[in-house]
Formats: structure tokens, C-alpha cells, sequence
């Protein structure tokens, strides 16, 4: 099946095409915008003059108008949400901030974030959203959604990633539309408005009043986590190592309400309702409470972005299970993906979950019904478990490139996690539904808690004995963009061949089989003449990188504090060995030299002007006496000094004209050296 015949398919591609192209490309807005009207002024005056014969002159009209559409969707969105932000001449200065709460975020290990919208910014009428950070335990009462916080703060900017091929929060960010933060304290902010005034408002209140109801039973806390994961999108209370076996097994989005859940829930409202289809305008009725009642789901679940994303997905497609016609769910899916990004962001096109979400939706409806055909077993239990496979299979063959472009790791074991526990998630929702309104009218029969917690209970120990088969799990795969491109190619061509086996397509599998092979060598040919030195950014600790090739050796005196770095380097560069060993006073490298200061006291060599100076664990050093004697290119402080003998040896190396460079500011020092 050729997908690139259906119109909506067609659309949204080139919508894409332009929203990449607005992304990447610095065009100006009022240009974008010229270009786009004059584009559907042409299709309006060949519609009108009955001109609309030749295929290829309106096509290309139409193709071009939706590129400048997804270009000018980019465009308005940067204007009126990502540029809404304030002038920065003001953002080191403690003005006085009217912020409103939007969407409580995860807490990290020392602080609760929050994202805001800015109301007003001195009494004056302004706008932007921004990342709230709050310090754990700072205030006593509970930030929630819709509360209105008056701060006198500085803006700062949100810290790009420190050390090479680090995850990076502030990219992340910015495709949320938010640049800049600000820290919240018991001494510079004040509560003025409690009551919710937004739907998403309302729904978070109501998910705070489950999730209260649902603490007053008798579950056990791992599997509360999971219930509040699984049903309301909370998914803050998840024990890290409970997280972990669900990456490990496969299983990671069953943890997160989505595409999964959602699609779950409608085909459970579509079994419940299908009476209905016997009445008048029945099938009409049932639709309207099919979208009506995966709404009131995502309310439940506190309308969180990939809820309402997954909702307005299935929204889409069972509109496409009323029309009941072949190809009408591509078309409709294709739809609701052109809905969303060009009405609510087009910057969701760059969020992980919303390109997982599509990627295994589209190719369980390309590729399920032909991988399905292949065997038809006549026992009901291995028909299902053939269904099953056949679906997770579908699956993973969509979000497979973007697993391991992402994640870097592939798990064995996945279709043995779809056929063990996705089977029971739809039990396991419809009870927990049930046992969310039966809580909300206080009659929670304790029988019904205890086999609900039951099941929560087998399928963690289920997800825990396939995490544990660690021989399954493939980790720290290499896997860069152009390895993202190809695959998708190469499946595209498996898929198609699957449907008609022909010889062109059969060279076309082995021509994309050899690209990726050419590019792994490309890629194995570069890294093997490259060498590099890096100075990480660690705090209470000094790590030097060396890569020569496909070797890495890391010197440290906290070995527990690189082996996350070395797991960084693995999975993006194809290195083939590792050492780890301690640190020494002097490394030569080239005809430079690496000198290393650190707490003990050492004869500290004379440097020349290609030396690099390395101060670690705040060594009580005369710098100033130092420079004067010798002056070495460089001077760097690592993460493992005190903040205040930083500013001192900045405050030296600048009254020497001597270059300095602190990795808790400036990042990670990378020093090529071939």
C-alpha cells in the first residue's frame, strides 16, 4: 500500500516539510507570510476560473502553499509564544513578576519546577512562559495549577547541557516555547490566588482529589505509583528502579498515559456502546460519546500535554471507525496530526513522545494487517497470541529507529512484555476507572482494592523478571541521525516489499542495506584518526576524557561519578574499549602539557605558554604569584572547587590576560588534538 496516495497524507507531509524548513531556516516572518498568501490567492483564482484540470500545475500550487503554511506556523508561533518573552535588559534585574501556574512538573533531586505564563511584569500588562524552579521543602503549601504567584526575582537563562552529549534540558525547553527561568523562596514569592480558573485548572483538581482518595486505601506504595501512572498520568511516585525495569523490559509505555491507553479505553467505549449501532442515527450517538467520554478521561487524567495530544489522535480515528471505509484511518490519522501541529504547536513535531506516538500508530494501521495474513492459527489461544505479537511487532518496527536514536539501547524481550502484560492493561484500566469513581463516592469494597492491587502487583514482578534477563538487553547502541534516515527508508522498503515482492524492490532493500553499511564505515574511518581531550564538568569531582579512536580512558578520583559520562560517549561515538585510572600531577599531550593542582601539595613544575593549568578540589594555591612566574594558555577549574576560589582565580587570570575557563559555567573543555 502506497500511503503517499492519500491526500491528507500528502498534506501533512508537505506541512512538515515546512515546519522543518521554518525551524532550520532563518526566513523572515513578514516574507514567509507574503509568500504563503500570494500561494492560496493562485489556488483561489484557478478554483474559480474552473482551471483546476492540469493535476501537476495545482498540485504543485497546493504542495507549496502547505510548506509556506508549515513555515508561517513556525513563524507566528516563535512571534506570539517563544518571542512573547521580555525585553532581556531586564531579566538580571529583581522586577516585580505576576505569574500563573500552567503545568506542575516532575521534580528532580533538588528541585520542584513549574512551568508559568508571565501576566504582568511591574504592574504592567505582559507575557511569555518561563521554567519556575522551587527548592524541595522550601514552602510549606502545595503550587498548584491555575495559582497565581507574585515574585521579585531576576530572569536567568536556562544552562545548556555541561558535558558532551549530555541530555539537553534547555533544547527541550525552547520546543515548550520557554528560555528563561526563575527561582522561587519562601522570602520572594507570595501566593495571591488559589482557586482554579482554567479547565486544565479544574482537572488538575480533580486529579489532586483521586489521588488523595486513592492514598486513603490500602495499596501497596510501588503499586500506588503505578495505579497513578497508569490512570491519572502521574507518574512523579514511580520508585526509580521500578522505572528502570520497565526501560529494560520494553515496557516503558505502558507507564506513560498516551497512544497506548487511550487507544485501550476507545476500543473498550466501542464494545460497550456498539448497542447503540442498532438504534436511529445510532452510529452518530455512539461517536458523539466515544469523543465525549476520551475526553472526560483526559480531564481525569489532569488534560497533561500527551494525554490531550493521544485524545485528539482518537478523537481523529474513531471519527475514521464511523466512516468505515478502507484507507479513511490513514487519512484521518494524517488529519489530526495536521490539526495538531498546525493549530496547537508546531513544535510538538520535535517532542519524543508526540513522534513516537504517530510513528507506531501509522505503522501498526501499514503494517498489522499484512503481517497478520502471514499465519492464521486456528487455536483461539495462539490466534490472540499471533494478534498480539503481530501488533507489538507493527509497532516496534515504527518506533524502533527512534528507540535507538534516542535511548541507544534495544530490548530483547519487548513482544514477551506485549504479550504478558498489555493483554491485562485493559483489565487493569477498566477496574481502575471503576475504582476511581467508586472512591469518589467513598464505597470502595476492600475485596476490590485488594485483587486491584494484585495485578498491579504480578505485572511489576512480570516487568522485573524480563528486565532481569540482562543477556536480551542491548545498550549503548550507536546510532546518529543519518542512521535515523536510512532505517526509516529501509523499513519503508521492507514494508512495501512485504506487500508486492518485486525485483526493483528487492534491489531497493539491498541498496538501503548498503548505505547504512557505507555509513558505518564512514563513521569507524573518522573516529579511528580522532583524538581529543576533555576536562568534564562534575561536581566533587575531576574527570579527564582521552579518546584516541575507539578508545576512551577516563582519569578521576571519582570513578562512580564517570561511568555515567563513559555510558554518554558509548552510546554517540562507536568506541570499542575503555580504561579507567587515577588522576596523575602531569599529563603531556602533544608538545603541550596538562598540569594538575590539586589539594595535596606539590612542586608545582614552571609551565611554558602552551601549558594548560588544572585546579581541582580547591587547592590553596597563590595563583597570583603563580602567573606572574609563569604563564600557562590556559587556567580551568572543574566542578570539584568552592564557588568563591572560582571567582578569585577569575578575578587573577583576567588581571593577567590569561585565558580562564570554569566547566561549572563554560561547560566542559574540549581540546582537539588531531
Amino acid at each position: 500500500m502506497n500511503l503517499l496516495q492519500f491526500v491528507a497524507i500528502k498534506l501533512t507531509f508537505f506541512l512538515v516539510t515546512g515546519i522543518l524548513l521554518g525551524y532550520y531556516l532563518d526566513v523572515a516572518p513578514l516574507t514567509v507570510f507574503i509568500l504563503t498568501i500570494i500561494a492560496l490567492a493562485i489556488i483561489a483564482i484557478l478554483h474559480f476560473r474552473n482551471q483546476l484540470k492540469n493535476v501537476f500545475i495545482i498540485g504543485a500550487f497546493i504542495s507549496m502553499a502547505s510548506i509556506l503554511i508549515g513555515m508561517s506556523s513556525v513563524s507566528v508561533h516563535r512571534a506570539f509564544v517563544y518571542k512573547e518573552q521580555l525585553d532581556l535588559k531586564v531579566k538580571k534585574h529583581p522586577l516585580l513578576w505576576k505569574l500563573k501556574i500552567k503545568e506542575v512538573l516532575k521534580p528532580s533531586s533538588y528541585y520542584q519546577k513549574y512551568i508559568a505564563k508571565v501576566e504582568e511584569l511591574d504592574k504592567s500588562s505582559s507575557g511569555g512562559i518561563i521554567l519556575c524552579r522551587l527548592k524541595l521543602n522550601s514552602l510549606s503549601h502545595r503550587i498548584q495549577v491555575d495559582d497565581e504567584i507574585l515574585v521579585r526575582a531576576p530572569l536567568t537563562e536556562i544552562s545548556p547541557p555541561k558535558n558532551p552529549y549530555e541530555f539537553d534540558y534547555k533544547k527541550y525547553l525552547f520546543h515548550k516555547g520557554i528560555e528563561h527561568q526563575i527561582e522561587l523562596t519562601e522570602n520572594n514569592s507570595i501566593i495571591t490566588a488559589r482557586e482554579p480558573t482554567s479547565i486544565s485548572g479544574w482537572a488538575n483538581r480533580t486529579r489532586q482529589d483521586i489521588i488523595e482518595k486513592l492514598q486513603g486505601l490500602s495499596f501497596g506504595t510501588s503499586e500506588l505509583a503505578i495505579i497513578k501512572a497508569l490512570l491519572l498520568g502521574y507518574r512523579h511516585d514511580i520508585d526509580e528502579n521500578v522505572h528502570q525495569n520497565y526501560k529494560e523490559a520494553g515496557a516503558l509505555h505502558i507507564l506513560a498515559v498516551s497512544g497506548l491507553h487511550v487507544g485501550i479505553i476507545l476500543l473498550f467505549i466501542q464494545y460497550l456502546l456498539k448497542p447503540l449501532e442498532r438504534l436511529r442515527g445510532g452510529k452518530i450517538l455512539k461517536l458523539f460519546l466515544c469523543v465525549l467520554l476520551l475526553w472526560g478521561f483526559a480531564f481525569l487524567a489532569g488534560f497533561s500535554a500527551s494525554v490531550v495530544r493521544a485524545v485528539t489522535m482518537f478523537s481523529f480515528l474513531s471519527y475514521a471507525l464511523y466512516l468505515n471505509r478502507p484507507g479513511s484511518s490513514f487519512n484521518i490519522l494524517a488529519l489530526s496530526m495536521f490539526f495538531i501541529l498546525l493549530v496547537i504547536d508546531p513544535f510538538l513535531l520535535f517532542q519524543i513522545g508526540f513522534q513516537l506516538s504517530y510513528a507506531a500508530v501509522f505503522s501498526i494501521l501499514w503494517i498489522y494487517p499484512k503481517l497478520i495474513k502471514l499465519w492464521t492459527p486456528k487455536h483461539i489461544f495462539f490466534k490472540k497470541a499471533w494478534q498480539l505479537f503481530c501488533v507489538g511487532l507493527a509497532a516496534q518496527a515504527g518506533v524502533l529507529p527512534l528507540s535507538l536514536f534516542y535511548f541507544h539501547q534495544f530490548p530483547g524481550l519487548f513482544f514477551l512484555s506485549n504479550i504478558l502484560v498489555v493483554p491485562f492493561l485493559g483489565v487493569i484500566i477498566g477496574m481502575g476507572i471503576m475504582l476511581i469513581f467508586l472512591s469518589l463516592i467513598s464505597v470502595v469494597p476492600d475485596f476490590l482494592v485488594t485483587v486491584f492491587n494484585g495485578f498491579i502487583l504480578a505485572m511489576n514482578e512480570t516487568v522485573a523478571w524480563i528486565a532481569s534477563q540482562q543477556a536480551f538487553l542491548i545498550r549503548d547502541i550507536y546510532f546518529d541521525k543519518y542512521h535515523l534516515i536510512l532505517s526509516f527508508i529501509l523499513i519503508i522498503c521492507l514494508v512495501r516489499l512485504l506487500y508486492r515482492f518485486q525485483s526493483k524492490r528487492v534491489v531497493a532493500v539491498f541498496l538501503c542495506i548498503i548505505a547504512i553499511q557505507t555509513w558505518n564505515n564512514n563513521i569507524l574511518i573518522t573516529t579511528k584518526y580522532k583524538q581529543q581531550l576533555i576536562i568534564a564538568h562534575r561536581i566533587g569531582a575531576t574527570i579527564l576524557l582521552y579518546q584516541n579512536g575507539t578508545h576512551i580512558q577516563a582519569s578521576t578520583n571519582r570513578p562512580e561519578k564517570a561511568s555515567r559520562l563513559l555510558n554518554n560517549f558509548r552510546a554517540n561515538t562507536p568506541l570499542v574499549t575503555e580504561t579507567i585510572d587515577s588522576l596523575a600531577d602531569v599529563y603531556t599531550i602533544g608538545k603541550r602539557r596538562l598540569i594538575l593542582v590539586g589539594k595535596e601539595d606539590i612542586i608545582l613544575p614552571s609551565s611554558s605558554g602552551s601549558d594548560i593549568l588544572l585546579l581541582s578540589g580547591s587547592p590553596k594555591i597563590n595563583l597570583d604569584r603563580y602567573l606572574l612566574k609563569n604563564r600557562p594558555a590556559i587556567v580551568i577549574a572543574d566542578g570539584s572547587n568552592y564557588g568563591n576560589y572560582v571567582i578569585r582565580w577569575k578575578e587573577s587570570c583576567n588581571e593577567q590576560d590569561i585565558s580562564f575557563h570554569h566547566t561549572g559555567k563554560d561547560g566542559a573543555f574540549l581540546l582537539e588534538l588531531k
